[in-house]
């Protein structure tokens, strides 16, 4: 109302502590010493678990961190899809120093090719002890993109070829004839792609933003990569059509 005079009556600050206490397990950005990832925010005895395929050479690229000054023990954990086989201990890790990244690759080879459940858990002598998954992807070593289209195509010579990569955030896939779109929306697209590569499943490190989440869903970079963040768009105890779940 033009005119009108407001008064805050009352200003409540959260720590970070207190506001993931109550909206833990979720998706954010988090920096530790400057470093910021995608990260799933969980804590004490919260499980994550995830329903994969994974490709013939897997493993799990992630960084681990807390906030807390107490020790947070880190544990992933494996186990076939559909079965009933106690889940398998991949990674049990200790962290005692807060506030900083620690690097960690697991091994995920014995279960190549297969449908797994991989989990995500946190212990702590106190319940609710926050800890940090930042930017868990499966990766798959040694990927080798697929061979050109044919012999005398320009990208199958062996010299050295630059790369022209496009990308555009906001711009739906579904809705560009070069990826089978029945009206022609982007002619000069069109026309590039017809004479370079285009990548039909291209994956993103995370989701943050929604515009994201159509790339997420239908692309992978050919035998790369799967983001276990952008499974989960919303991580606070609603499952998405990637299924995965939270105790």
């Amino acid at each position: 109302m033009q005119g009108a005079t407001f008064e805050i009556e009352f200003v409540r600050l959260l720590s970070r502590k207190e506001y993931f206490a109550s909206n833990s397990p979720l998706v954010s950005w988090q920096g530790l010493k400057a470093i910021y990832h995608q990260t799933l925010v969980a804590k004490t005895p919260e499980v994550i678990q995830f329903p994969l395929t994974l490709p013939d050479r897997p493993w799990l690229d992630l960084a681990l961190g807390t906030i807390e000054d107490g020790p947070v023990t880190f544990q992933v954990k494996i186990r076939p899809a559909g079965g009933r086989a106690e889940d398998a201990i991949l990674l049990a890790r200790t962290i005692t120093t807060p506030r900083r990244w620690e690097p960690v690759q697991v091994d995920l080879s014995d279960y190549a090719t297969e449908d797994v459940i991989l989990s995500l858990s946190l212990a702590a002598e106190k319940e609710g002890t926050l800890g940090y998954w930042g930017s868990p992807v499966i990766r798959n070593s040694g990927a080798i993109p697929p061979p050109a289209i044919s012999e005398n195509d320009a990208f199958s010579r062996k010299t050295p070829q630059g790369v022209i990569l496009i990308w555009a955030d906001a711009l739906r896939w579904d809705h560009l004839n070069a990826y089978g779109y029945s009206r022609e929306t982007a002619p000069v697209l069109s026309r590039m792609a017809a004479r370079g590569r285009t990548l039909p499943r291209l994956c993103l490190p995370g989701d943050m933003d929604p515009t994201f989440h159509g790339l997420t869903t239908h692309f992978t970079l050919p035998n790369n990569a799967w983001s276990c963040g952008s499974r989960k768009r919303r991580i606070a105890g609603h499952c998405n059509d990637h299924g995965g779940s939270i105790s």
